[in-house]
């Protein structure tokens, strides 16, 4: 059984040199069973050339470490090419530049990916996040919910529309993945990962484990605002993908797909395109208050991302 870890990185050679420290470890002790592969999505950046020599050093087998730079696409197009990428890897996972390992958690995991069933495709397991308001509180809850549904296969749809907006880690199993090619955005330098895994998995094969192995920080200065900066100015992601939330199934009033109409109109409006996704079903009450709201939440965005500069 070989798994790859996958990373993406841009203008960030220190977290990288941090995540090294817990991944090198294992690439030596694991000796051909774990290999990392990386893409510095900024090529000019010298800092990182001085980083990877260092890390290079640390690897036994020089073939079990592979990196390469190219001008910045974003992390959801680099990624992709290392999805992509051919190998005799079984299991790929994507770990951030901003993520730490739990060492002895990821290879006790490691050693039982052989013994899971062919029907799963992906493996999805929670990933905390440190430095966030009520953090104690938000990580009980998230422990909560994926140990009621441990163990279960679901869609990711399904996923979200149970759990919620959860940070987590997904294993994936090489022979059953494909990378699907959005035309549409290919502009966009930031795009949502939830458009990757909707429809990657729309049917029951993902199996919901309930298994810490990895854990972050949020940016200083908020993730919230930052994802939010991004999302408007690569607003063409956005709306799609909140727009596959929406056709994913019959629209009723789940959170998700409040939620999914809401931002859908407000990001939207940062396109300064005309709304007409849902035809005549905008006429009902809800979606008239989904409106609204998607209108506030855009002028909300104008005014504070004004402010910013």
């Amino acid at each position: 059984m070989k798994i790859s870890i996958l990373t993406t990185t841009y203008k960030r050679p220190f977290l990288l040199k941090r995540l090294a420290e817990s991944v090198i470890p294992l690439i030596n002790k694991l000796d051909g069973q774990l290999d990392w592969r990386i893409i510095i999505d900024d090529d000019t950046d010298d800092n990182y050339d001085t980083i990877l020599d260092e890390i290079d050093q640390k690897v036994k087998n020089k073939n079990l470490l592979n990196w390469k730079k190219h001008k910045n696409i974003g992390k959801f197009r680099s990624l992709n090419k290392l999805f992509n990428n051919k190998s005799n890897s079984d299991w790929l996972v994507n770990i951030d530049d901003d993520d730490l390992i739990i060492n002895y958690k990821f290879e006790d995991f490691i050693q039982h990916l052989s013994s899971i069933k062919k029907d799963v495709k992906a493996i999805i397991v929670p990933r905390l996040i440190l430095n966030i308001p009520f953090y104690h509180f938000r990580v009980n809850k998230k422990i909560k919910f994926f140990s009621k549904y441990k163990n279960q296969k679901m869609s990711y749809f399904q996923f979200k529309e149970k759990i919620g907006d959860f940070d987590t880690t997904i294993f994936v199993r090489k022979s059953t993945y494909f990378v699907k090619k959005y035309k549409e955005v290919e502009n966009d330098k930031f795009t949502p990962e939830s458009l990757r895994w909707l429809d990657a998995y729309p049917e029951n094969d993902m199996l919901i484990l309930n298994q810490v192995l990895t854990y972050s920080q949020y940016l200083e200065d908020g993730i919230t605002k930052f994802t939010d900066k991004n999302r408007i100015l690569n607003y063409k992601s956005t709306i799609l993908t909140y727009k596959k939330f929406l056709e994913f199934k019959k629209f009723n009033l789940s959170l998700i797909l409040i939620k999914s109409l809401v931002n859908y109109y407000r990001f939207s409006f940062h396109s300064s395109k005309k709304i007409n996704f849902f035809d005549e079903r905008q006429r009902s009450i809800i979606f008239f208050i989904c409106y609204v709201l998607g209108k506030f939440l855009f002028l909300y965005d104008r005014i504070i991302f004004k402010k910013k500069g």
